[in-house]
């Protein structure tokens, strides 16, 4: 009876936890901090950052009349190439502000696309 009663007492105690070590658990953590955070500046970037782009409204106007003292444009050309720029302003995304490329200094997409001939 006795083996009897070892056999039960060995069943009825549960086994010693298995716990992860504390550097696995720290590991872990840095890992799964990291990449959130990584994420989460990969989806505000992706979606909610505004852009800026530049635009030298100053200097195309300049080029415009030059180009019209010299006879290569109409005013009706340009005034077709004016609503050409606003139209190219229009269709940027809404996340985008357009502002006078005098105001950048750095490396902002451009709006203009003059083409005098």
């Amino acid at each position: 009876m006795s083996e009897n009663q070892e056999l039960t007492e060995a069943q009825a105690t549960p086994a010693a936890p298995q716990y992860a070590s504390v550097k696995m658990m720290y590991q872990s953590l840095v890992i799964v901090s990291v990449a959130v955070s990584i994420l989460t500046v990969f989806v505000y970037h992706s979606f909610f950052s505004v852009r800026l782009a530049s635009f030298d409204l100053l200097g195309y106007a300049t080029k415009l009349r030059d180009a019209q003292a010299a006879g290569r444009l109409t005013p009706q050309q340009s005034d077709q190439m004016l609503e050409g720029i606003r139209q190219q302003i229009d269709a940027l995304p809404p996340k985008y502000i357009v502002i006078s490329g005098d105001a950048i200094l750095g490396n902002a997409p451009k709006v203009e696309k003059l083409d005098l001939r």
